[in-house]
């Protein structure tokens, strides 16, 4: 039997809920700031706009386009790839650990390294062997 107390898997999963939501946090102050940049740089070339005559507007809104772009497409996508990938390093990570843990709790013959393949998919079936003992 898996006690839940004792062998640390309550602190294994209160430790995983409080990362995956310091990284939530994080997504979150990140998307915030992306979308306060914008708003300035929207904001600044408005005023720019309004300033100058319209034959201008094209060469003003030009000089600002890089800094859109990057703004609004390159960093926040570089930012969600990275984090999808954090995440599942982090899945993979905290499954590994949990199949360390319960392969101490419930006296397992089989460890993680004896099941054929890796990451995600070799721990979700070390976890389902370990059920049917």
């Amino acid at each position: 039997m898996v006690d839940f107390f004792g062998n640390g898997l309550c602190i294994h999963c209160h430790l995983a809920k409080n990362e995956l939501r310091d990284l939530a946090g994080f997504n979150q102050l990140s998307e915030a700031s992306w979308k306060e940049k914008d708003d300035s740089l929207q904001e600044e070339l408005s005023e720019l706009l309004k300033k100058y005559p319209e034959k201008n507007h094209e060469d003003i809104v030009d000089s600002y386009s890089w800094d859109l772009h990057l703004n609004q497409y390159k960093y926040p996508s570089l930012h969600r790839e990275s984090l999808v990938i954090t995440v599942f390093n982090f899945l993979e990570h905290q499954l590994n650990s949990l199949c360390h843990i319960f392969y101490e709790s419930i006296d397992s013959d089989i460890k993680l390294k004896d099941i054929h393949g890796q990451g995600v998919e070799r721990a979700l079936l070390f976890l389902k062997k370990s059920g049917e003992c």
